[in-house]
């Protein structure tokens, strides 16, 4: 009967053993499958963020879209030079004005350095135009009023000889590639 108790109670803590053993297991992995699935949890919101910041994003650039096109009618690219000067000289049809170019060169881009930001292309055009005094103020008016991303360097009106008036214009326009 001894060796049967002895026998029982071997089996009973080998039982409660394994049984601790099993449990401690089970306990561990729900712990370690729980952490994972805060973690899963996380990055879910992370990129849910993330996806509805792109929506946000994506919803602000069709918004914007036709101001974001008004902006860009400020600046001309290269292409655009002709049309501007073009356009420049209908202007001064229109106010009755006697246009002449005196100066067209495109400055490069400047790279950035350390002192310096970098900078868009310029064109840089020279104007002068002659006419009655209000034809050359309303031509001076329109040079200052251009609805264009631009640098007046120089601006001089003055009468002439002949009782007309002289202006001259030197502007930087910017260029966007």
């Amino acid at each position: 009967m001894k060796k049967q108790i002895h026998t029982i109670a071997l089996f009973a803590v080998l039982y409660g053993g394994t049984l601790f053993g099993v449990l401690t297991y089970g306990i561990y992995k729900i712990e370690v499958l729980g952490n994972e699935y805060e973690t899963n949890q996380k990055v879910i919101a992370q990129q849910e963020l993330k996806e509805k910041a792109y929506f946000d994003l994506v919803q602000i650039v069709e918004a914007t879209k036709a101001d974001r096109e008004k902006i860009a009618s400020f600046f001309i690219t290269e292409k655009d030079t002709i049309r501007f000067i073009t356009t420049i000289e209908q202007y001064a049809r229109q106010q009755g004005v006697v246009l002449e170019t005196t100066q067209l060169a495109v400055e490069p881009k400047k790279e950035k350095t350390e002192k310096t930001e970098a900078s868009d292309a310029m064109l840089k055009i020279g104007f002068t135009f002659t006419g009655t005094e209000q034809a050359v103020k309303n031509m001076a008016a329109i040079f200052e009023t251009l609805p264009y991303h631009k640098t007046i360097s120089e601006f001089v009106l003055q009468q002439n000889e002949q009782g007309g008036w002289t202006g001259s214009v030197l502007l930087a326009v910017t260029i966007t590639p």
